[in-house]
C-alpha cells in the first residue's frame, strides 16, 4: 500500500472533521511525490511507517497560517510546519506585495535580520537516523534561504555578514530600514517561543510592520502563492541583488538611542550598577551597548550571555515578562548590590526590570508597571527642562494600563489609548503624525511624540 493510502486508513482513527482529513491527504501526496520536497521525504515515510496519523494531521490539515505580520509556528516536516517552504512561500508573497506597493520605484530593497535560533528537535518529534533537512535548521539559514527567493524576484536583500558575530534586534532592523530608505524588511524570530519554534515577521518601509488595510493585502497575496522563485545563496550573491551590511546603521542606531536621554549619565563619583541579561538573546549588542555608552556600570549575567536558541540557563521561558526568567539576574544583584536589574527577550524588542525591595532581595516590575513609570519620568523629566512640547503625544494600546492616560493627562498630553494590541498600531500613529500631522482627532507631528507603550 503506497503511503497516501496508509495515510487515509490511518487518519480514520484520528477524531477530526473530514474536510480537513482529505486537505491533509491533498497536501501529504504533493509532498510525497513532488520533487520540490523530495529532502523532508525520509521523515514523512517514517512517520507514515510508524503510524503517526495524529502528528501527520497535524502537519498537514493546513498551511502555516499567515497573520496580519508573517508566520510563527513550531519548527518541522509540513505545510504546517515553520520550514523552507513555508518561508520562501510568505517571502514570495511578501515579493508580490512589494511589487504591488512599489510600481514605480524600480529597484526594491529589503533588509533582513534574524535571531539566534537553531531546531534541535527538543521534542523529539522526528527520526534521528534518518536524514532531516530542518535538523539544525537555525534563523540564519532561514534568512540566507529568504535572501535567495527575494534575489530572485528581483528584489535586493541587505544582510549580515554569513560570518558576522553580530545581530539586528527588531528595534534596530526597524531603525536601519529607515536609515537605508528600504521598502520593506524581514525578521526571521520567534521571540520569546520555546527553542523549537521559529518565525517570519514582515516590515514596511516605515519601519513598522502592515497595520490594515495593508496587512490583509499582504497576507492574502502570500495566500495565492502556488509558484516559488528561488535562488541558492552563492547565485543570489552572484547576482548582485545580495548586500552585505556594514557596521554604519549599528553606530547610528546607538547613538540615536543616547540622543533619547533625558537624564545626565552617571557621574565619575556615582557608583550605579546594573545587572542585564539578555536571556541568550541579542539584546546585549543594543540596549546594554547603548546603557554602557552613557557611562552606565553594567553587571552582566555571564552564563546568560552567550547567544545561543536552545536558551540553556534560562528557567522556564526567554520572557522577561516572567518573573522566573530572571532569577539568575536577581541573585548576581543581591550579591552586588546593585541598583537596578533589566533584561531583554532573545529578539530585544521587549523589556523585563527588578528593583531593591529594602529587604535584600528584588521585585519584579511588570510591564504596566514600567509603562507608568516611564512615562512619568519622561514627562517629568521633559518638563523640568523646559523641554515638553507645547501639546505632547502619549500613546498607548488598549491592554495597556490606565495609569498612563491619567499621568499623560495630568502633564497636559494630547492620549491616544484605543490602538489595538501590537507595537505596529504605535508605528501606524507616528507615520500618521509624519505624514498628516495628526491622528484622528489628535494633532501633532513626531516631533509632539514622546512615549508609546504597550
Amino acid at each position: 500500500m503506497d503511503p497516501t493510502s496508509q495515510a487515509r486508513d490511518g487518519f480514520r482513527g484520528v477524531e477530526a472533521d473530514a474536510a480537513l482529513k482529505e486537505q491533509a491527504l491533498r497536501h501529504l501526496r504533493r509532498w510525497l511525490t513532488d520533487p520540490e520536497f523530495a529532502a523532508y521525504r525520509p521523515q514523512l515515510e517514517w512517520l507514515v511507517r510508524t503510524g503517526q496519523w495524529a502528528g501527520l494531521l497535524d502537519r498537514f490539515y493546513q498551511i502555516l497560517p499567515f497573520g496580519t505580520g508573517g508566520r510563527r509556528g513550531a519548527v518541522g516536516v509540513g505545510p504546517n510546519r515553520m520550514n523552507l517552504w513555508t518561508l520562501a512561500a510568505s517571502v514570495q508573497g511578501h515579493c508580490e506585495y512589494l511589487k504591488e506597493r512599489f510600481p514605480e520605484s524600480g529597484t526594491i530593497h529589503v533588509v533582513l535580520a534574524y535571531d539566534v535560533r537553531q531546531f534541535e528537535d527538543k521534542r523529539k518529534q522526528y527520526n534521528p537516523a534518518q536524514p532531516n533537512l530542518v535538523l539544525h535548521l537555525s534563523s540564519r539559514d532561514l534568512a540566507r534561504h529568504a535572501a535567495g527567493v527575494y534575489a530572485a524576484n528581483g528584489v535586493h536583500a541587505h544582510v549580515l555578514p554569513p560570518d558576522s558575530k553580530h545581530y539586528l534586534a527588531t528595534p534596530e532592523l526597524s531603525f536601519t530600514i529607515r536609515f537605508l530608505k528600504a521598502h520593506g524588511g524581514l525578521n526571521v524570530s520567534a521571540s520569546h517561543n520555546p527553542p523549537d519554534d521559529n518565525g517570519a515577521k514582515f516590515y514596511d518601509e516605515r519601519g513598522g510592520q502592515p497595520a490594515p488595510p495593508d496587512d490583509q493585502i499582504m497576507a492574502d497575496l502570500v495566500d495565492q502563492v502556488t509558484h516559488i522563485k528561488a535562488l541558492p545563496w552563492p547565485e543570489a550573491v552572484r547576482s548582485g541583488r545580495v548586500h552585505i551590511l556594514d557596521d554604519a546603521p549599528h553606530k547610528a542606531y546607538i547613538d540615536l538611542c543616547r540622543k533619547q536621554s533625558v537624564a545626565a549619565p552617571p557621574r565619575r563619583d556615582e557608583d550605579f550598577k546594573i545587572v542585564f541579561t539578555p536571556l541568550h538573546g541579542v539584546g546585549s549588542l543594543t540596549a546594554m551597548e547603548a546603557l554602557a555608552s552613557r557611562g552606565f556600570r553594567i553587571i552582566p549575567v555571564a552564563e546568560q550571555m552567550a547567544p545561543d536558541g536552545q536558551f540553556p540557563n534560562v528557567t522556564k521561558t526567554p520572557n522577561p515578562e516572567a518573573p522566573e526568567s530572571m532569577d539568575r539576574a536577581a541573585a548576581l544583584a543581591a550579591q552586588h548590590r546593585a541598583d537596578l536589574v533589566l533584561s531583554t527577550d532573545p529578539d530585544a524588542d521587549r523589556l523585563g526590570a527588578m528593583s531593591p525591595d529594602g529587604a535584600g532581595g528584588y521585585r519584579f516590575i511588570t510591564g504596566n508597571q514600567i509603562a507608568a513609570l516611564l512615562t512619568h519620568f519622561k514627562l517629568n523629566k521633559l518638563s523640568q527642562q523646559g523641554r515638553l512640547p507645547p501639546s505632547p503625544i502619549v500613546v498607548r494600546t488598549e491592554v495597556t494600563t490606565g495609569q498612563v492616560t491619567r499621568i499623560a493627562r495630568k502633564f497636559g498630553a494630547q492620549v491616544i489609548d484605543d490602538l489595538l494590541v501590537g507595537f505596529k498600531y504605535i508605528a501606524d500613529v507616528l507615520y500618521q503624525l509624519e505624514q498628516n500631522g495628526g491622528y484622528e482627532d489628535v494633532s501633532g507631528s513626531p516631533d509632539d511624540f514622546v512615549i508609546g507603550v504597550e
